[in-house]
């Protein structure tokens, strides 16, 4: 039984990193991600002269 503990322990260790990462990259390529940071207030403005539709539109577009 002690044995089983410590394997299950080192298991988790190990793994737990590696699913946290994966997570926040999944919560990154999703669309909600895009909304919530381009209506951040002090978010700064394109560059390039695209408005906050467009970049919405091409972004969501990448991330697919």
């Amino acid at each position: 039984m002690k044995m089983i503990s410590k394997l299950l322990s080192l298991f988790i260790t190990i793994t737990f990193p590696f699913v946290l990462i994966m997570f926040s990259i999944r919560v990154l390529f999703t669309p909600l991600f895009l909304v919530v940071e381009y209506n951040t207030p002090g978010f700064p403005a394109d560059p390039y002269g695209f408005s906050k539709e467009e970049r919405l539109k091409w972004g969501s577009l990448s991330i697919q």
